[in-house]
């Protein structure tokens, strides 16, 4: 998922309040440049990791990104390994994590060192996915549904990346167990809004491929994705736009996860 960051959410909220009825004229200060860095590492596919720019609310023109980046990726114990830019602004290697274990990832930008740290949960296993017919604000949804069996010895933390015909639904799944510490879990993959009609965003419809990622992440990674859900993209009912809570150090926004992957797929039918 691409980072939306504050200016262009601060837009949206003055659009709304203006209304159509009075036009109303507003200077938005602009906003310091920042590097962003979004990098994943999983147990299946290797370790990417996407560097951009943010830009300000009037000279926004899609997608910064950043080359002659030093990209390095380490464990305790190992070699350093470095990732190969691929193309303009991402940067990758084949190696995989294991969990159990902390990597550390450092990318070095004009001078400018950012570093970050994640350990690699241990995988739960998806049991199941598949689709419920539900009835939201009077009309038939298909919903996805998971079901996983949660351990009871440790915190656990999830992430679930919705995809829908090879195209990302672009919304933030996550889940900790809390309530349900040690149970066997069936979850759907609903957002929770304001009201039951903003319950539920992503349209599925009879004869699409539906595929979902789980992936178990740490605390640190979970905090992130909880503050971009609840804070920067405006879902909370009361919450003020903000940049998400970030495990990376040295000014730039984003994130580092080492997780656990697993993929389903299948196709929605009656």
């Amino acid at each position: 998922m691409h980072v939306r960051w504050v200016t262009a959410l601060m837009a949206i909220v003055i659009l709304a309040i203006a209304g159509c009825k009075k036009v109303i004229s507003v200077s938005l200060a602009g906003a310091d440049s920042k590097y962003v860095i979004e990098g994943k590492l999983d147990n299946t596919s290797g370790c990417s990791v996407l560097l951009s720019t943010t830009e300000d609310i009037n000279t926004v023109s899609g997608f910064q990104g950043v080359d002659s980046a030093v990209v390095t990726l380490t464990v305790a114990g190992d070699s350093l390994i470095y990732l190969k830019r691929i193309k303009k602004g991402s940067y990758y290697t084949s190696y995989t994590g294991e969990p159990g274990k902390t990597y550390s990832l450092q990318v070095v930008i004009n001078g400018n060192v950012f570093t970050a740290s994640s350990t690699m949960p241990q995988q739960v296993n998806m049991n199941s996915l598949y689709v419920s017919n539900r009835n939201i604000a009077g009309k038939k949804k298909y919903v996805p549904v998971v079901t996983y069996s949660d351990p009871a010895a440790i915190a656990n933390y999830y992430n679930f990346v919705q995809v829908v015909n090879r195209k990302s639904a672009g919304l933030v799944f996550i889940q900790e167990d809390h309530l349900t510490n040690g149970n066997d879990v069936s979850l759907p993959l609903l957002l929770t809004g304001t009201t039951i009609t903003d319950s539920y965003l992503t349209e599925i419809d009879k004869g699409d491929s539906l595929q979902v990622e789980m992936q178990c992440i740490d605390a640190n990674v979970y905090r992130y994705w909880y503050s971009l859900k609840t804070g920067a993209s405006g879902e909370g009912l009361m919450a003020t736009p903000a940049n998400p809570v970030s495990n990376i150090t040295g000014g730039a926004l984003g994130y580092f996860s080492a997780h656990t992957s697993q993929v389903k797929k299948m196709k929605v039918e009656d």
